[in-house]
C-alpha cells in the first residue's frame, strides 16, 4: 500500500458517500508535462475506481491495483490497516465503502458477519432439518469447524439455540440475514453513490 500522503495527494474521500474522487495531480507524478496534462484532463474531479465481479471496488493508482475501502480507510484514519486485518462492511455490501459502514477486524470476526448462503434451505443459517432424525439441527462454526449446537423437535428452538450461540460466541448482529435484504442494500447504495459521483467512475 502507498503511503498516507500520497493517497492523499492523488484521491479525496467522500466518508458519507465513501466515494473517492480523483484530485489534480502534479507533473511529479508523471513522466513528462505531457502525459500530466493528459491525465488530469481525463480523471481529474471523476470518482475513481472499478466494481469488480466480487462486488468490492479497485482502484488503480501509478498501474497497481489497491482494494478502494482500505484506502478510504488510510485517508479517512490517516493510518494504514494492518495486514493481519480485514475492513469488514459491516452491510455486507463491498461496494458500500462509506466510513461508518468499514471497521478493522481479524479474520474471524469478519467471518461472524456474512449474509445467508443462497442454497440455505431452511431460511436461517447454521439451522437445518435432518430426514434420518426428523429432528431440526442447530450448528455453529467454531474456529474453522461446524459444532452441533442440538437437535430440537422443533424450528423455532433450533433458531433459538444458533441465536443465542452466536450472541455468545460474538456474531455480529447482521450476520445470517437474508440475502435479499443485503441486495436492496446493495441497490441502494449503488444509487447513492450514482447521485454523488454522477455515475462518473475512473481508474
Amino acid at each position: 500500500m502507498l503511503s498516507v500522503s500520497y493517497l492523499k495527494s492523488v484521491l479525496s474521500y467522500c466518508a458519507e458517500s465513501g466515494t473517492l474522487t480523483w484530485l489534480r495531480r502534479p507533473e511529479s507524478h508523471f513522466s513528462s508535462a505531457r502525459v500530466c496534462n493528459s491525465w488530469n484532463a481525463k480523471h481529474a474531479g471523476k470518482v475513481a475506481g472499478y466494481l469488480k465481479p466480487d462486488g468490492y471496488y479497485r482502484i488503480a493508482i501509478d498501474g497497481v491495483r489497491y482494494p478502494s475501502h482500505r484506502i478510504a480507510w488510510a485517508i479517512y484514519y490517516g493510518e494504514i490497516v494492518s495486514s493481519d486485518l480485514v475492513i469488514d462492511h459491516i452491510d455486507q455490501d463491498p461496494s458500500n465503502n462509506r466510513i461508518s459502514n468499514l471497521r478493522a477486524v481479524t479474520h474471524q470476526e469478519n467471518m461472524r458477519n456474512q449474509p445467508i448462503r443462497k442454497n440455505n434451505s431452511s431460511g436461517v443459517t447454521g439451522v437445518s432439518y435432518s430426514k434420518k432424525e426428523k429432528k431440526w439441527i442447530a450448528r455453529i462454526d467454531v474456529n474453522g469447524r461446524y459444532a452441533r449446537i442440538g437437535s430440537f423437535e422443533d424450528f423455532q428452538s433450533a433458531v433459538k439455540a444458533r441465536r443465542q450461540a452466536e450472541a455468545d460466541r460474538g456474531f455480529h448482529q447482521n450476520h445470517g440475514r437474508p440475502y435479499e435484504q443485503r441486495e436492496l442494500d446493495a441497490e441502494y447504495n449503488a444509487f447513492m453513490m450514482d447521485l454523488d459521483g454522477a455515475g462518473k467512475v475512473t481508474l
